[in-house]
């Protein structure tokens, strides 16, 4: 093992060692240097010198002794002590100059270059040019004091450009000051704290438009200020905070119109305001978040059009105006969560009138009109879900009345009045009917059809029918047609027939009458319209009874007897089949005795001068051939009460209906 350890430490520690050897044998001369530095230090010698001078001053006070202590000049004896004084200020004032008045010069009107990293800026105060120390690029221009920048000062980036002239404190911009563009146009002109635009200020475009003049905060809009476009024209003129539109302002459009007029919050419309298009007033009332919410008006070419409740840019609720897309008026009226509500009026895209009355959700609810295609009253009254409901009136396309009375669900509903439309009434006048020209019936009195109960849209319950002004039908309806207990009349308002009708014939007892005669035709039973069952037939002329007993289907049928029509005398009795006497009566009867045969026989004759009908007795087929020309308007069984057909028009002829019209649905 070697004697001396090569390890890191002793190295280590030999070169400590050394170290101190080499400073031990160079201290006397490090000492030497020192002592000379010191002795040739302008502050050292201008401090003894100054000494010097001070001792020798005081000396002056005291006159030379002798004549030795005087230079001769030739003319002029002078002192060696003012000659020394003399010769050490000429040798002190250069250094009192260089530490003491040349910093001060330097500092104020002398600017000093150095290099932005010299050390000697640590404490520096005066004019400085400070550069890059590779590319010698100017970077600062200014003031120093005790090595800080403070005052005013230009600031320049590597390229060399100005970014900034103004006051700084301690290395920030501070005060009134100039931003710029790397082209070296201003870019702001204003106050600054910390760095940043602060106070009033005046911001501007690269093109050297001013961009926004006023109030600044932390580097943005704050206060009162406007904002430009870069046309020049406005943007904005207002309240700001913290670089938004917030309190109260104007905002521009491109042209330089108003566009808001109101307050603001965090940039967006907020509170009470009015909105602008092409300088023209569209809105007037609250906003919300930058849209219409809470009470508003809305406008349109100057005109209120809306007024009432709005969020989220929709009308709510309140009176509104809409217009179809050509520009005409669609709807003026009450409006709630986007549908027609309460009163209001509907128009068509040509500006002629759809509906006006009561809405709700959107449908006609309440009293209302509604108007035709040509703009003529179609009609009014209630209405319930967009149908029509309750009292209300029904026009045609001319405008005359069709229909008043009740409604449910689009459908005539209880007690009405139906009217004859026009191209009915000419139906009538050319089959020959005529207008009586003395009536003194009211013209709406004329027109009437049907006055009664209606259900489901046809006759149903109580009504009567007409036929012009005159009376048609009076009764019981079902179904519309005839039913139940009724009267029925020809087309002049004569009565033909009365009785039960069902299905719109009559059917069980029932009378017809003579329109001629009025007199009695025929009463009893009916089946399907036509004699059927027991009943009597009447001659309408004499209004002798000509027949009666059993019938059917308009027939004589069963057992009866036929009278003489002027005499009212029998003329057959017994059992008839279609019409024809079958069965007498006498052949019916069961065969009698000689004695009894000659007692009848007897008998008959001694009548026989009473009648001429026991003198000349007719034969069994004479008697039935009659008896069937008296009755034959019976056995044809073609009675004269009309029956129900469907109608034409819309409207029925005689005791049958047609469904109801078609009702206009509510708006989309």
């Amino acid at each position: 093992m070697s004697r001396f350890d090569d390890s890191p430490d002793f190295i280590k520690t030999a070169n400590i060692t050394l170290k101190r050897i080499g400073r031990s044998l160079l201290l006397p001369l490090t000492t030497a240097i020192r002592s000379i530095k010191r002795l040739t230090n302008p502050a050292s010698i201008g401090g003894k010198a100054g000494a010097d001078v001070m001792e020798q001053v005081k000396k002056l006070k005291e006159p030379p002794g002798s004549l030795e202590e005087y230079v001769d000049s030739g003319s002029h004896y002078i002192a060696k002590r003012l000659v020394y004084l003399l010769l050490l200020a000429v040798l002190l004032l250069p250094a009192l100059f260089l530490n003491f008045v040349f910093p001060v010069l330097q500092s104020r009107f002398l600017t000093r270059t150095m290099p932005v990293d010299a050390a000697v800026i640590s404490g520096y105060t005066g004019k400085v040019r400070l550069t890059d120390r590779r590319s010698g690029t100017v970077l600062f221009e200014g003031t120093l004091d005790q090595g800080r920048i403070n005052g005013f000062g230009s600031l320049y980036d590597y390229d060399g450009f100005k970014r900034y002239e103004g006051n700084f404190r301690m290395e920030v911009f501070d005060g009134y000051g100039e931003q710029y563009y790397p082209d070296g146009r201003v870019r702001y002109r204003g106050e600054f704290a910390m760095n940043r635009q602060e106070g009033q200020g005046i911001l501007y475009y690269p093109d050297g438009q001013t961009q926004y003049e006023g109030g600044f905060g932390a580097g943005v809009y704050e206060g009162s200020g406007t904002a430009y476009q870069e046309n020049g024209e406005k943007l904005y003129e207002g309240s700001f905070q913290k670089g938004l539109y917030d309190g109260t302002g104007t905002l521009y459009d491109e042209n330089g119109r108003k566009l808001y007029e109101g307050n603001f919050a965090a940039g967006l419309y907020e509170g009470a305001g009015m909105l602008y298009e092409n300088g023209v007033l569209v809105y007037d009332g609250n906003f919300h978040d930058g849209k219409t919410e809470g009470l508003g008006r809305l406008y349109q070419d100057g005109m209120l059009v809306e007024k009432g409740e709005y969020g989220q840019d929709q009308f709510f609720a309140g009176q509104t105006t809409l217009y179809h897309e050509n520009g005409s008026k669609k709807y003026e009226g009450g409006y709630e969560n986007g549908k027609y509500e309460g009163k209001g009026t509907l128009y068509k895209d040509d500006g002629t009138f759809l509906y006006t009355g009561s809405f709700a959700a959107g449908a006609y609810e309440g009293e209302g009109i509604l108007y035709g295609d040509n703009g003529s009253l179609l009609y009014e009254g209630g209405f319930v879900n967009g149908k029509y409901e309750g009292t209300g009136k029904l026009y045609g396309d001319n405008g005359e009345l069709l229909y008043e009375g009740g409604f449910v669900k689009g459908e005539y509903e209880g007690e009405g009045i139906l009217h004859v439309t026009e191209e009915q009434e000419k139906t009538s006048e050319e089959k020959g009917k005529e207008k009586d020209p003395d009536a003194s019936k009211d013209a709406e009195e004329e027109t009437v059809l049907y006055k009664g109960g209606f259900a489901a849209g046809v006759y149903e319950g109580n009504g009567t029918l007409y036929q012009g002004k005159e009376l048609l039908y009076e009764g019981g309806f079902a179904a519309g047609l005839y039913e139940g207990e009724g009267k029925l009349y020809n087309e002049k308002g004569v009565l033909i027939c009365e009785g039960t009708f069902v299905k719109g014939v009559l059917e069980g007892n029932g009378k017809e009458y003579d329109p001629k005669s009025l007199a009695r035709v025929y009463e009893g039973t009916f089946r399907q319209g036509k004699y059927d069952g027991e009943g009597v037939l009447y001659d309408p002329t004499t209004g002798g009874k000509i027949y009666e007993g059993s019938f059917l289907l308009g027939e004589y049928h069963g057992s009866g007897a036929s009278y003489d029509k002027e005499t009212g005398k029998l003329l057959e009795e017994g059992e008839f089949r279609r019409g024809v006497l079958v069965t007498s009566k006498k052949d019916l009867l069961p065969e009698e005795s000689e004695e009894e045969t000659a007692a009848q026989t007897t008998a008959v004759k001694a009548a026989g001068a009473k009648t001429e009908a026991a003198q000349e007795p007719l034969k069994s087929e004479e008697r039935a051939k009659k008896a069937q020309e008296a009755a034959a308007p019976a056995r044809t069984g073609e009675t004269e009460h009309v029956v129900p057909q469907k109608p034409e028009n819309g409207a029925p002829d005689s005791g049958s209906w047609i469904a109801p019209f078609e009702i206009t649905p509510s708006p989309k």
